[in-house]
């Protein structure tokens, strides 16, 4: 088997998405150390996401919120217990025997990413994210800010 650690930078991994079979998601198999991480797993996983966008098989654990992004319809497929590499090796030989059931699981996962997670989707709801926010935040100010405004606007001119 050929097996690949994808460093580089978007251009180049999706040639190389684009140039296997599988992706895996690290902590479907290995214990990645990160103080900033103390749960050790992946929340979202945009490896699967970034995979399944130009059409790899996305193998990932299901730990975080990766399972939540894979179509209902694949994720018996794919969905591997956490560091467990027998079931994902067992997973993923069972798709490489079933190239019908494997194209089905690619077709499905390019679908889902292009319907649900292009960048200009993610940037639209960011940018209505934020008007939201705004709008909300000049009917109901924070607290502390209300707080400041209202003793600023109680202080003798000149003590601001």
């Amino acid at each position: 088997a050929d097996v690949r650690i994808i460093r580089r930078g978007p251009l180049e991994m999706a040639a190389e998405y684009r140039s296997v079979d599988f992706v895996w998601q690290p902590s479907s198999v290995f214990e990645v150390p990160d103080p900033a991480n103390p749960v050790g797993y992946e929340g979202l996983g945009l490896t699967s996401m970034e995979g399944r966008a130009v059409g790899a098989v996305a193998m990932i654990s299901n730990a975080g919120g990766a399972p939540e992004v894979v179509p209902e319809g694949i994720r018996r497929y794919v969905v591997t217990r956490m560091r467990d590499p027998d079931d994902l090796a067992g997973a993923t030989a069972a798709l490489w025997g079933d190239r019908t059931v494997m194209e089905r699981v690619r077709r499905e996962g390019v679908d889902h990413a292009r319907e649900h997670y292009t960048f200009d989707r993610w940037a639209r709801e960011t940018a209505q994210g934020y008007e939201r926010a705004l709008v909300h935040s000049r009917l109901h100010p924070f607290p502390a800010v209300a707080a400041i405004g209202s003793r600023a606007a109680a202080d003798p001119p000149g003590v601001r």
